[in-house]
């Protein structure tokens, strides 16, 4: 199989469409792998073409259209366990790709106090830090536990765990405590910083 614009022979993976009515378009759920992908929040531009298998040869490609480029998401893999003899004792780990440097990992409870308000109704009662991250060659674990101790009886109540990803601002370098025994500290920009949400997750309990 060839390009149109240049004659070259070329390798396609070919996927099947459907027609959004809507927006009268055509589609197609492409999945990549973080094996297949090995970097954490890849730049990914995709060349598509149309392919006609039952065409008169050459002609099975359409001419080549880039498309714009996507960032995607890291794969998290939340492991949750509990202690026999004590079930409110619960122990977490986050394992996926990421980057060397600080990530901030929070786990929290939230009591549900306004039934009718569904997501909103839920209240932050209180939270830890996980431990930081420890990196390996591809992928890093953070690890957390959570002894909430005995819970009334009514009521529903659940853990919500979030990774963010700090964007700093520019400014002279700071220290900031790690959060979870505030003797370790890495350096980052003094003054206040956002963050956007790599990973969040809940689990009622």
């Amino acid at each position: 199989m060839t390009l149109e614009e240049t004659n070259a022979p070329v390798k396609v993976v070919g996927y099947p469409v459907e027609f959004d009515a809507a927006k009268k378009l055509w589609f197609a759920d492409i999945e990549f792998t973080m094996n297949s992908l090995k970097a954490y929040m890849p730049m990914v531009r995709l060349a598509l073409a149309r392919f006609q298998p039952i065409s008169v040869p050459p002609a099975y490609l359409s001419r080549v259209t880039r498309a714009d480029f996507v960032q995607p998401l890291p794969d998290r893999t939340l492991t949750i366990s509990r202690l026999i003899s004590n079930p409110m004792h619960i122990t977490m780990a986050l394992t996926g790709v990421a980057p060397n440097g600080p990530r901030p990992v929070q786990a929290w409870m939230e009591k549900l106090t306004a039934p009718a308000q569904g997501e909103l109704g839920w209240t932050r009662l209180e939270g830890d830090a996980f431990k930081p991250a420890i990196n390996t060659e591809s992928t890093a674990l953070w690890e957390g536990t959570f002894n909430p101790g005995l819970l009334p009886p009514s009521g529903r109540y659940r853990i919500v765990i979030q990774e963010m990803e700090p964007l700093l601002p520019g400014g002279f370098v700071g220290t900031l405590p790690d959060g979870v025994t505030g003797d370790v500290t890495v350096q980052l920009p003094t003054g206040p910083f956002l963050g956007r949400t790599v990973y969040a997750d809940r689990w009622e309990l």
